[in-house]
């Protein structure tokens, strides 16, 4: 383990702190245990059976939550008897019996949190307010001895009753799903706007119905009921992290950014504090018509948005909300979230209908359509289509969204097309032997945006396949792909579940392929969405598309290295490799396939890339090997600036040269965000930097083996097969 800091010795604490299911707190309640210090009775000596199958489940809980974490529960005697629960690199909480004479003893406990993470799992009980009273007396437990007969200590009294705000209720279901929403598939790295409007709020109580089995509360009503007191807004119970580790206050931002989705265009172009929050007011429903609501005092929501983007970090995701300029400083967090608004929704779907488009575009036709009918979208839909920062593909993916829900039957007006379908779409996956250069390419399915699926089955050639994560957003590799698949597109049959209809291939002309972002230097090529300005692409395309590859060539738009390479098993296709966008500079450059230089032109002008220093087996880098940094652009120099996620400290700040790699002083292990700006134009990314003791030996099983022959290699591991065998 690290170096541990912020000890922490408080009393009488629920365990719905914890987070269990309410099956294992119902165990720990027989157990007479209802506080944290009272889990301090499953360490007594020769503990029975009940205490045992109650550390089994916390065990397994826990271990389900942070899994690939490694999670212990144990119990140990020394002085004192310690329940233990240790979660590598996370957290260590130790609940004790210190014993004071012969018929009793105290119970307590000590909560650490990791130099490594800064995990704020217990934030609750640890965020202690000056308008809270906390007494730190242990409770003290009489008539039990350890050593005697009656093994389970008597039962204690919590010193502090807290109020009933941690127990589960509908502004909890609502905060669960909407971090849910946001977060779910969505690939390590990638910028999260909280964008919420009314159509979105609609998506979230239909997922919410079906999971519960039950109508939820209106969200609304739900906020309503946890933070306006008759006509004031009060915080003090969003603070602090639910039991998932989500933040507490993501369904109050929420609202905030649905009162900013239903600003008028007109409100949009004279924009003010006193515009917004009267949406603001009009959505919590208080009787106030301009200003402020009574009880949020200016800046008073900023620390919950700091809260949020703090959590998307811990999970490798990055925060698009930022402040604003003068009076504007806090109104801009919302504002900046609501991409689309109402209106947008409608025209957009007026549209696909009018258009009369098929059902099964990917996200980049339907980007490339989409940008050519902007002169018939809303104002501020133009101004989204025209932006050339890290959001343009925050909006490309939220107007695929919109073509998603109106593909699934959904409208504005929420009536139903029931001849629609809903698919799950997929890619490709390309792998090339290392010794042959033979080159493969795979199906590569992508997981459901905004959903969690608990099992997915499809069938291939009358068997039933299960996919398997292999990342977020996206499943393991399925079957190879041919040519026909590739000029024709395929669909298999969803078995399961199914809301889903069919896996789609769908046909294209041509197929860009980036390096895995996770790990460049694995030879591993896949349609991982938008290649990152700056990078180097894999272009499989039809022969006819050559002609247009060279016009953009001689335009000096892109370059590439050597000669399209041919592929035996794809007669018509060939490989463009190590193509790159050179030049900003695209308009009135066209080419007959309109959808080839929409997909390459580049979207954003600036971009951050990561290379070198010792990557981490589980992600990241490891402590002292951080990796270099270069800002792709086309400016010649980018402001820099490196923060600590744990606190938001800044610990870098230069002027670097663009496209040109650099170092940074990195420091002690844990999670980065490197800030690049120029021209206006903002680019962020993420670095985790992992310690040396969070290594775990790596068993033979783990190694892929290349075998040559009777030998099967693996670096400096070679193993001699048995020939008789």
């Amino acid at each position: 383990m690290v170096t541990m800091i912020t000890t922490h010795t408080l009393t009488g604490y629920p365990i719905t702190l914890l987070g269990l299911s309410t099956t294992t707190e119902l165990k720990l309640q027989q157990l007479g245990i209802s506080t944290l210090e009272q889990l301090a009775r499953l360490a007594v000596p020769d503990a029975h059976q009940a205490a045992r199958e109650a550390i089994a489940a916390i065990q397994q809980e826990l271990a389900e939550r942070f899994a690939p974490r490694r999670v212990q529960c144990f119990s140990k005697t020394s002085f004192a008897t310690h329940f233990i629960i240790q979660v590598e690199n996370l957290f260590f909480f130790k609940a004790s019996c210190i014993p004071d004479d012969e018929d009793s003893y105290t119970c307590t406990y000590h909560w650490h949190t990791s130099d490594a993470q800064h995990s704020e799992f217990f934030r609750e009980p640890t965020q202690v307010r000056s308008d809270q009273t906390i007494s730190a007396t242990p409770a003290i437990l009489v008539d039990s001895k350890p050593n005697s007969s009656e093994q389970t200590p008597a039962a204690m009294k919590p010193v502090l009753h807290r109020s009933s705000s941690s127990s589960w209720d509908s502004y909890d279901e609502w905060n669960h799903a909407l971090a849910t929403y946001f977060t779910a598939g969505i690939p390590q790295g990638h910028v999260v706007y909280l964008s919420v409007d009314d159509a979105i709020i609609q998506q979230i109580e239909h997922q919410l119905t079906v999971r519960l089995g039950r109508s939820p509360e209106p969200f609304i009503a739900a906020v309503r009921r946890r933070v306006v007191y008759g006509q004031r807004v009060v915080f003090r119970r969003i603070w602090g992290r639910n039991r998932y580790g989500e933040p507490n206050c993501i369904a109050f931002l929420a609202a905030m950014v649905l009162a900013a989705s239903r600003m008028a265009e007109d409100e949009e172009e004279s924009i003010a504090a006193s515009n917004y929050f009267t949406r603001f007011c009009e959505v919590l429903q208080l009787n106030q018509e301009i200003g402020r609501p009574s009880g949020m005092r200016p800046g008073d929501e900023e620390p919950l948005w700091h809260e949020w983007a703090k959590w998307l970090g811990e999970n490798g995701l990055i925060s698009s909300a930022r402040p604003g300029e003068g009076p504007n400083r806090y109104i801009n967090y919302p504002i900046s979230q609501a991409l689309l608004r109402g209106v947008d929704r409608n025209r957009l779907y007026r549209l696909f209908r009018e258009s009369n488009w098929p059902d099964d575009w990917d996200i980049e036709m339907v980007t490339a359509k989409v940008r050519r009918a902007a002169p018939y979208l809303t104002k501020h839909l133009q101004r989204l289509l025209s932006d050339r920062s890290q959001r343009a593909e925050a909006i490309a993916e939220a107007i695929y969204e919109v073509y998603e829900a109106w593909v699934r039957g959904e409208s504005n007006d929420h009536t139903s097309y029931r001849s629609r379908r809903n698919y799950l779409m997929a890619g490709i996956w390309r792998s090339e032997d290392v010794l042959s250069g033979a080159i493969e390419y795979f199906l590569y399915p992508q997981t459901p945006r905004r959903q969690q699926i608990d099992e997915l089955i499809v069938d291939i050639d009358n068997k039933p396949h299960t996919l398997t994560i292999e990342r977020p957003g996206w499943y393991m590799p399925l079957c190879p792909v041919n040519e026909q698949h590739l000029n024709q597109g395929v669909r298999y049959t969803v078995i399961q579940p199914p809301e889903f209809n069919a896996l789609l291939l769908p046909s294209r002309t041509f197929w860009i392929l980036r390096p895995d972002p996770n790990n460049p230097e694995s030879g591993v090529y896949a349609s991982w969405g938008r290649v990152p300005l700056g990078t180097k692409c894999i272009i499989l395309c039809r022969k006819e598309l050559l002609a247009d590859l060279e016009q953009l060539r001689a335009e000096r738009l892109i370059e590439w290295h050597g000669h399209p390479q041919s592929i035996p098993s794809f007669a018509e296709w060939v490989e463009v490799r190590d193509c790159m966008v050179i030049s900003p500079v695209w308009d009135g450059v066209e080419i007959k396939h309109s959808d080839l230089h929409s997909a390459l032109q580049p979207r954003e002008r600036l971009n951050i890339g990561l290379s070198g220093g010792l990557r981490a087996p589980r992600g990241g880098w490891l402590a002292g090997f951080g990796p270099q940094v270069t800002i792709f652009g086309f400016a010649p120099a980018a402001d820099v600036r490196v923060f600590r996620l744990s606190d938001d400290k800044q610990i870098y700040e230069e002027t670097e040269p663009t496209n040109q790699p650099f170092s940074i002083p990195w420091q002690t292990p844990g999670d980065y965000r490197i800030e690049a700006t120029a021209e206006g134009l903002l680019s962020q990314s993420l670095v985790k930097l992992v310690d040396w003791d969070q290594l775990e030996m790596a068993s033979d099983d783990d190694f892929e083996w290349l075998q040559i022959g009777t030998i099967r290699l693996c670096g400096v591991v070679s193993h001699l097969l048995d020939t008789e065998a």
